[in-house]
């Protein structure tokens, strides 16, 4: 909390915030949610160090949190320091094994280094782990995906699907699979099929959706979505999609509004939800309310190029030319080929 007043000037706009919440915590140590907000300042300030060090003292706190592992790994990997993040994702994992941040983000390294026996053993190591969780499948799916083993990715992410129909990732890393490999009529034809035999099957409806929205069949996605929504209406995935739907390509700005805050109020941690909540805030000119969301996403998916590039446009809107230039570099530099973030949950 020291040192506020030595904040680099470049990020002016982030001073007045970043002393108010640094007296607010000197007050009241114990509010979380300042002290989150406060973090994500300093993550923006590109005060890794000292955001690593707050991290540090909430770990020691709450020792078994895998979220703040998770935390401290992300910020981590901006410093750079990737056996040090390896370490705290792998701590987070250990902590819960099905802690999809994490392990995706160790998984994320291990490919990076083209560690392909490490993570597959991590894979296989989860589905006999935990049979009933889908994240062991899905796992098994990113890595032949990265090997570029389509058939075998399919065939993982379609069992990762069939464990939990709900499981966002999935469908959103078999839509990629299905696109990289020139299958979508495939995936078009197999959702038809479905439907045809179970016109309730809501994995066939969502699945049907993401693939008639990356056709650029927007109406037909959106009655897909709709049917969906129908059957399981408090269902994050198709509450966020559907509202992205209707901001990016339908300009119903006010269900999508509707629509997001319920998928927030359902997974408040998602970053995906809250890219959504906030470019919708964005699209209706609403930047205060658009930042904290866009940040917070963007902390969370640092290397997701259209997060970065969300963030970077609310910041032009605020004036912050320098930081909005930093996030569009970002959003270059990320790995190309990556997914829409929020198309899943």
């Amino acid at each position: 909390h020291r040192d506020l007043h030595s904040f680099p000037t470049r990020r002016s706009s982030d001073l007045p915030a970043a002393r108010l919440l640094a007296g607010l915590l000197q007050q009241y140590p114990a509010v979380v949610q300042a002290r989150g907000l406060f973090i994500s300042a300093l993550r923006s300030l590109g005060r890794f160090d000292d955001a690593a060090r707050l991290v540090s003292e909430q770990i020691k706190l709450s020792p078994q949190n895998p979220q703040l592992l998770a935390l401290l790994g992300g910020i981590q990997r901006q410093q750079n320091k990737l056996e040090d993040a390896r370490a705290s994702y792998a701590s987070a994992v250990a902590l819960r094994p099905d802690y999809l941040p994490a392990v995706n983000d160790l998984v994320d390294l291990e490919l990076a280094e083209k560690r392909y026996a490490e993570a597959t053993k991590r894979a296989e190591e989860l589905k006999s782990r935990l049979p009933a969780s889908p994240v062991g499948h899905f796992l098994a799916g990113r890595i032949h995906a990265a090997l570029a083993q389509w058939p075998e990715a399919e065939a993982a992410l379609q069992k990762s699907i069939a464990t939990d129909p709900n499981f966002g990732a999935a469908y959103d890393l078999l839509l990629r699979v299905y696109i990289v490999s020139n299958q979508l009529p495939r995936a078009v034809r197999q959702s038809e099929e479905l439907l045809a035999q179970d016109p309730k099957n809501v994995r066939a409806l969502t699945m049907a959706a993401l693939v008639y929205n990356r056709l650029q069949d927007y109406g037909k996605a959106r009655d897909a979505y709709d049917k969906a929504l129908a059957l399981q209406p408090q269902s994050p995935v198709i509450l966020n999609n559907l509202a992205a739907l209707l901001c990016d390509h339908l300009n119903d700005l006010d269900r999508a509004l509707d629509l997001a805050n319920q998928a927030r109020k359902l997974e408040p941690e998602s970053p995906a939800v809250a890219d959504t909540l906030g470019w919708i805030h964005y699209r209706r000119k609403d930047i205060t309310a658009a930042l904290p969301l866009l940040q917070e996403a963007a902390d969370k998916l640092p290397t997701n190029p259209e997060v970065r590039y969300h963030l970077a446009m609310a910041l032009l809107a605020q004036g912050d030319k320098p930081a909005a230039l930093r996030s569009f570099r970002a959003a270059i530099d990320s790995q190309i080929g990556r997914a829409s973030c929020r198309e899943r949950v």
